[in-house]
């Protein structure tokens, strides 16, 4: 059975995902439409990517996933479609598809669609349609025009300098553990056998954890996580509460 994901900020208090999926069910029933997370903080690119990467590989190649996140942020920024490690993706080139994958897109097209310049509902009127030619012809070809690169960006990305690894918080999940955009490969080749030293808000720890049992209950652990994010976590408490930290708050590593 064809799967159709969604991932958006919409929220689910308005109509606008019923839309979707709506749009969907109509032209295809027999679809399987699997919501990734309707809750990206607003316009979040960062947060976007780190669901994204978190989860869509574990979809059987082939599955098509709509990303509708801060999709009419720039008049040059074009509405595209795009094929990362054998998964197919559409929505807008503002940068959030670069960081997917550490490789190039294996296909990129511009979707070519009359309502493009005056829609004010892409990922119904743009993304859906996109998506369904894609489902039925397995070919990008025939949802637009090829096109050489897409948007990159590079500064929402964990940095070295003078010694200390710079990060931020991208995702509080449901039980307030704080996640960062510090990576695990990086943390170790930064490293390379290294002291060191993590520093959030007004607290610090030379120590990461295997999990959440590595301290006692109501401590305070830092550990990578599934996704080999670097995350705060309180064992079996509220991180984000208790420590007074939230999405974008600054996160350092700092190596001696």
């Amino acid at each position: 059975m064809p799967i159709i994901t969604l991932t958006t900020d919409f929220g689910t208090r308005d109509p606008y995902v019923a839309a979707l999926k709506a749009a969907i069910l109509k032209e295809e029933p027999g679809t399987i439409i699997v919501d990734i997370s309707h809750e990206v903080e607003r316009y979040s690119i960062p947060h976007a990517s780190y669901l994204l990467t978190s989860v869509f590989r574990d979809f059987p190649t082939g599955t098509i996933h709509i990303v509708s996140v801060h999709s009419l942020s720039y008049k040059q920024h074009k509405f595209i479609a795009l094929k990362i490690d054998e998964h197919y993706f559409v929505g807008s080139d503002n940068g959030l598809f670069s960081l997917l994958s550490e490789s190039p897109p294996q296909q990129s097209v511009r979707i070519l669609n009359e309502k493009a310049e005056r829609t004010v509902f892409p990922a119904k009127d743009i993304f859906v349609p996109a998506a369904l030619t894609i489902l039925r012809f397995q070919d990008l070809l025939k949802t637009g025009e090829p096109i050489n690169s897409i948007e990159t960006l590079t500064n929402l990305k964990s940095y070295y300098q003078n010694n200390i690894l710079y990060g931020n918080i991208i995702h509080v999940d449901g039980y307030e553990n704080l996640i960062t955009n510090i990576d695990f490969m990086t943390f170790e080749k930064i490293r390379n056998g290294r002291k060191f030293l993590v520093r959030f808000g007004k607290e610090k720890t030379d120590f990461l954890g295997l999990n959440y049992n590595s301290v006692q209950p109501g401590q305070c652990v830092c550990l990578f996580n599934s996704n080999n994010y670097l995350e705060i976590a309180i064992n079996q408490g509220k991180a984000a509460s208790l420590l007074g930290l939230g999405y974008n708050k600054k996160v350092m590593v700092e190596f001696f």
